[in-house]
């Protein structure tokens, strides 16, 4: 929740619950092929953009990693993009962060095992 703060992001005012932290694409059931999505025709962002995706990955990969590994596939996609974002990746960082806000915290609890 601090880190939100410190991104400045607040939840949208439709005050919905986000459940998935990257978007979905479904898959085309009896088609022979899965084809990926084209490359992405969207404007690319300023520099003040840039750093935005930058201070996103920068912030929430320890999270990831050590405890809820359930963004890394959201941050490994902007991660990859982060060289040069467009509209699309501020987007998905802003499902990102709703998905964040709009979630329990994670909790890992360790217990000894009687084997």
């Amino acid at each position: 929740r601090k880190a939100l703060d410190e991104l400045g992001y607040t939840l949208p005012a439709h005050g919905r619950r986000q459940d998935s932290p990257h978007p979905h694409i479904p898959p085309k059931y009896g088609a022979k092929q899965q084809f990926a999505a084209g490359p992405d025709k969207s404007p690319a962002l300023d520099k003040a953009g840039l750093k935005f995706i930058q201070q996103v990955v920068g912030k929430f990969l320890y999270l990831a990693r050590g405890v809820d590994c359930t963004i890394l596939p959201a941050l490994s996609s902007l991660s990859s993009q982060q060289a040069e974002p467009t509209e699309t990746t501020l987007q998905r960082a802003h499902q990102l962060l709703h998905y964040l806000a709009s979630q329990e915290e994670a909790i890992l609890t360790y217990s000894a095992s009687d084997m």
